[in-house]
């Protein structure tokens, strides 16, 4: 994994480690590649390819950070997380202290750490954390200049995230929509979205507005959908312009925005059926995940984020779609 194509065999990081953290660093012998040399050799990639179905019209933010890219801006991520649910923090996060090993773990080199019952104050060990994490949007910043271009929104708003508001975001921030795996993308909107309508519009109406009107998308998002061939097949489901006449709907554009995301991404070969397609099928689902997010590329995070602004993000149950596993980010095509 070095340069050269082979890995370094190093020492365990400075100093005695906090068992509890044991997993984080590395043991006697294990290869592993400095994170500074990482993303030399692993270049960060941004797939901006349009998505199936799409007409001349293209889709507005078909930008997605490559599976590898995305895994690693995961796994960083996770650590710290995992860092400071252990009560520590780092003196100063730098990519020559962190390691990257051959699955794509990632772990500590010669870091200090700082325990949270050495500092005089809580305040002390929030301020300390903040700068971890604002160290750590730095590292992904430069990691993904040279395709600063085309960076996805839902990335710039998991940058502003780790700068401006990490200690009380670091759950959002972990499990952004910004690094979910690409199959598992429309898992994520389905998941939160059976939340807010079956459970939180029932037990908190209050809540449930706040994360209705909090719901960020394209105004004109009508004309968007109907740009792309398969999306426009459930715009205008049963033949009816459902979106458009059903009157439960109209006047409140939050719930047809969910509505639409929702009825697609949970029928999603409901309109793929072609026996003249490759394996019968004109997309798959991953693929209508892809037109989903290129057209309503701010709808998932902006719930999470109003998810999580009134404590209901974390007992949706999303972790579970989020994985460090080098299996879960395997291109899919």
């Amino acid at each position: 994994m070095a340069k050269g194509g082979k890995a370094k065999k190093g020492p365990a990081s400075g100093g005695q480690p906090p068992p509890q953290i044991s997993h984080l660093v590395l043991f006697q012998g294990e290869a592993y590649e400095l994170l500074s040399s990482y993303t030399t050799t692993h270049p960060a990639r941004v797939d901006t390819d349009q998505p199936v179905g799409q007409s001349a019209v293209p889709a507005k933010e078909p930008e997605q950070l490559g599976p590898s890219t995305r895994r690693l801006v995961f796994s960083l991520a996770d650590a710290l997380d995992d860092l400071v649910n252990s009560a520590i923090c780092l003196e100063k996060l730098e990519d020559t202290r962190v390691a990257v090993t051959p699955d794509g773990r990632i772990k500590f080199v010669e870091a200090i750490f700082v325990e949270r019952k050495d500092l005089p104050s809580l305040r002390e060990f929030k301020i300390r954390v903040a700068e971890n994490y604002n160290d750590l949007a730095g590292i992904i910043t430069r990691y993904l200049s040279p395709v600063s271009h085309c960076i996805p929104a839902e990335v710039t708003h998991l940058l502003y995230l780790m700068r401006n508001r990490a200690w009380e975001m670091r759950y959002l921030i972990t499990y952004h929509s910004a690094t979910v795996p690409l199959g598992n993308r429309s898992d994520l909107f389905l998941i939160m979205h059976s939340y807010v309508w079956e459970v939180l519009r029932k037990t908190d109406p209050g809540g449930y507005e706040y994360v209705m009107a909090s719901l960020e998308y394209d105004p004109d998002w009508r004309n968007a959908v109907v740009n792309n061939e398969h999306l426009q097949k459930y715009y205008y489901a049963d033949g009816g312009g459902l979106y458009e006449s059903n009157a439960q709907l109209q006047g409140d554009e939050h719930r047809q925005v969910m509505r639409f995301n929702h009825d697609g991404q949970s029928h999603p070969l409901e309109h793929a059926a072609d026996s003249s397609a490759p394996n019968g099928m004109l997309y798959n689902p991953v693929q209508l995940g892809h037109m989903y997010h290129a057209n309503f590329a701010r709808l998932t995070y902006s719930m999470q984020a109003a998810l999580h602004a009134i404590d209901r993000l974390r007992c949706v149950g999303i972790k579970s779609l989020f994985s460090n596993d080098s299996k879960e980010y395997q291109e899919i095509r």
